[in-house]
């Protein structure tokens, strides 16, 4: 189950694009190491900026994180590979979606599935007046899409 996150982002030096994506992709063997990492990703969000998504079971694992080899060689290589210091965000996990875990493993007592499934009589009246379903949603063609995700005319 995981509580904590970190969200960093990191923007590059002009020029120094293509070093960033190699550093972080080489960090990919240093954080498999770690225990206390339940996910790791290294994201590119444009031409420039850069981000990594990381999550936790607990604080201890996130704080071992922190001060681990990664931010380490991270910080080291600061004002060499980035146009400003990383901003570094403490998160809190709501949900996830993680291979291994089942569904409703963090249960915090109201499931939304369980809301989706009941007769809810006069609780919500303007889902059945308008009889709208999340899949009847899911199946329209919406303004925008791409060709792939449109219906055939």
């Amino acid at each position: 189950m995981t509580t904590k996150g970190l969200i960093v982002t990191l923007h590059a030096r002009e020029g120094k694009e293509a070093e960033v994506a190699d550093f972080l992709s080489s960090a990919t063997p240093l954080v498999q190491a770690e225990e206390g990492t339940t996910a790791w990703f290294a994201l590119r969000l444009d031409t420039s900026t850069f981000a990594i998504v990381d999550v936790f079971p607990d604080d201890a694992a996130r704080d071992a994180h922190l001060s681990g080899r990664v931010a380490e060689a991270l910080f080291a290589r600061a004002d060499e590979l980035f146009a400003q210091q990383p901003t570094v965000q403490q998160v809190d996990v709501l949900a996830d979606k993680l291979p291994g875990h089942t569904a409703g493993e963090q249960d915090p007592g109201w499931q939304a599935s369980e809301w989706a499934s009941k007769d809810r009589g006069d609780e919500h009246p303007h889902d059945h007046e308008s009889g709208w379903q999340a899949s009847e949603w899911a199946s329209k063609d919406l303004p925008g899409d791409p060709p792939s995700r449109q219906s055939p005319s």
